[in-house]
């Protein structure tokens, strides 16, 4: 059931808490008051409308949350740990605790199951197994034809429903990939001497990752090598000389020598000392520098590249780069992507038939399937639509259409198809047969199958059954919902049945019936019903009353009413804003007749 709804800058709404009951919830309020709020917001929760256009005026933005308690056996427990999201339990009671929670602004929006966010799929995917809302535009839905078949389906098992979709699809998707790939072949074979010119030159070429990246890499290696030579070449003519000047090793030798025959030549033996000193740092001197030369001519051989060799490797990449711009690509990655792309051209051209006949054997197959599956679909609608037709011919006697008759109209499905154009192909194609067959087939059907279906209504006693949308009332629209829904009950998931006026149109002994059945749904299922007439109000087991209030601002609030106050309520309905002594009087009986107590 729904225990609460949080509601926070929606529409005329400031801030707006609600705590709701087991069994029969009724609303009631003046018109304009804001009575489908509830509608709306749990619409925006769970995904069935987009709500940026409902924030509240000179708000910036809204949310909206509300708690549902579930059994266990429930079938989005099995959905929520599926997913690992998260729930708690009631352990007094069993149940499980489920909080759906959603806020949003101009720019975005943000959902949570449980304090753990989800996305607005997943959310949908709960939706249809905790609340069904019938709104006034549901009304709308039921007088348009293209609606009739959903109705009906819903009683038919949703795994035969989805053997004819999955069918379809793939029927449709094999179709697709044949007209692409006999368009393809068309657009391709006149460019085939152009694509095997291109691929020629891309495979005499034979370019690859690996050779790019040698390439790049070698005359990188060698552009940095020339700068280091020329830097080695400036330091070896200065160590060495360079023609001009003499070695430095050789100056420093001949300075050695020099300071040494001064030694042998000096009658001081301390000018004789200074001199020996002296030769010895130049010779010193002279066989570093001798290393130096040699140090710099072993990293000169080391740094040394081959100049022809770094010629190619250049001349190479520079082809690659013409490549490059040819093909309209940036990288080798996409240049051999490219040469795919030319192999698997010339391929649909070589092996076209080849493909085509895998196709049209898979579409073939995929085509029988779906009018065997669709056959089958149709058996099961024809027969369920017997029994529907008696269940709800049943509930409209009920609710004071004693003559009411109901028919289904199913109506082929007409969709035609074009014949494909595999003139490239030949005459004498063997599959051309099939592939009409296979469009025979998709002609006749749709996902849902191969038929429509209409509602017909006789309402009153030696009419002529004619279609909802030529006949049919707003009281009998409404009646028939609510016979749909009755119907539908049984078996249904859904926790929550919310009806907005679904009593439109009718009146008197009608409204009185509506009130009746909603109270027999309540018993199944919680259901809240919006209305403006006492008849259903005084079924209800919980009264809300919602209000606008106009002060400085507009808002809307909505209260549980005591007993008492639903009394005065239903007066209300019954007399207008007066509300007189009779009209209590009167609405305590209709009370106390709806209740089978007496009121005191």
């Amino acid at each position: 059931m729904l225990e609460s709804i949080d509601i926070k800058g929606l529409a005329i709404i400031d801030s707006l808490r609600m705590n709701f009951s087991t069994g029969f919830n009724v609303i009631t309020g003046e018109t304009g008051a804001g009575k489908s709020i509830l509608i709306k917001a749990l619409s925006i929760l769970l995904g069935y409308k987009n709500g940026k256009d409902s924030i509240r005026s000179g708000g910036t933005g809204a949310q909206i949350s509300a708690e549902f308690k579930l059994d266990l056996l429930h079938p989005a427990i099995d959905i929520l740990s599926s997913l690992d999201l998260p729930f708690d339990i009631d352990e007094s009671t069993q149940k499980a605790w489920l909080i759906i929670r959603r806020s949003f602004n101009q720019t975005r929006s943000q959902c949570w199951i449980n304090d753990t966010p989800v996305s607005s799929s997943t959310i949908k995917k709960l939706a249809p197994l905790l609340v069904d809302i019938f709104a006034q535009n549901e009304s709308n839905q039921l007088l348009d034809p293209d609606t009739h078949l959903k109705y009906l389906d819903k009683f038919i098992p949703f795994t035969q429903r989805q053997k004819v979709i999955d069918c379809y699809k793939t029927s449709i998707g094999l179709l697709k990939k044949i007209e692409e790939l006999a368009q393809n072949y068309k657009s391709k074979n006149k460019d085939k001497d152009y694509i095997q010119f291109r691929l020629n030159e891309l495979d005499s070429f034979v370019p690859s990752t690996e050779d790019y990246n040698q390439l790049k890499s070698y005359c990188d290696n060698a552009s940095s090598s020339y700068k280091m030579q020329q830097i080695l070449n400036s330091a070896q003519s200065v160590v060495d000389g360079d023609g001009t000047n003499s070695p430095i090793s050789s100056i420093f030798w001949k300075l050695s020598k020099d300071f040494s025959s001064l030694t042998k030549n000096s009658s001081s033996k301390d000018l004789s000392s200074k001199y020996e000193n002296l030769s010895s740092e130049c010779e010193s001197i002279a066989e570093r520098v001798d290393q130096l030369s040699y140090s710099i001519s072993q990293l000169m051989e080391e740094t040394s590249f081959d100049e022809n060799k770094v010629i190619e490797s250049e001349q190479r990449l520079s082809s690659y780069q013409d490549l490059f711009r040819k093909f309209g690509v940036s990288c080798v990655e996409e240049l051999l992507e490219e040469a795919t792309n030319l192999k698997d051209s010339l391929g649909i051209l070589e092996n076209y038939q080849e493909q085509l006949i895998t196709l049209i054997n898979s579409l073939h197959t995929s085509c029988i399937e779906l009018k065997k599956e669709s056959s089958t679909l149709s058996d099961l609608r024809h027969k369920t639509g017997t029994t529907l037709i008696q269940a709800i011919e049943k509930e409209l006697h009920s609710l004071s259409m004693p003559h009411a008759k109901i028919d289904l109209d199913f109506i082929p499905v007409s969709n035609p198809r074009s014949k494909l154009d595999l003139s490239f192909v030949g005459d004498s194609f063997s599959g051309l047969d099939k592939v009409n067959e296979c469009l025979d087939i998709l002609s006749c059907h749709n996902e849902y199958g191969r038929e429509k279906l209409m509602f017909l209504l006789s309402a009153n006693k030696g009419e002529n059954l004619l279609p909802l949308n030529k006949v049919a009332s707003g009281g009998e629209i409404s009646r028939i919902m609510l016979a749909l829904k009755q119907t539908l009950s049984v078996g249904a998931d859904t926790c929550v049945l919310i009806f907005d006026e679904i009593d439109t149109g009718i009146s008197g002994k009608v409204a009185d019936l509506v009130g009746r059945k909603l109270k027999q749904l309540s018993l199944k299922f919680q259901v809240f019903c919006i209305s403006h007439l006492a008849q259903v109000a005084v079924y209800g087991d919980t009264h809300f009353l919602v209000r606008k209030e106009e002060k400085s601002r507009t808002n809307t609030s909505i209260v549980k009413l005591s007993s008492k106050e639903s009394i005065e309520e239903i007066a209300r309905l019954l007399s207008g804003e007066t509300i007189t002594k009779s009209s209590l009087e009167n609405a305590k009986n209709l009370k106390q007749k709806a209740l089978g107590m007496e009121l005191n």
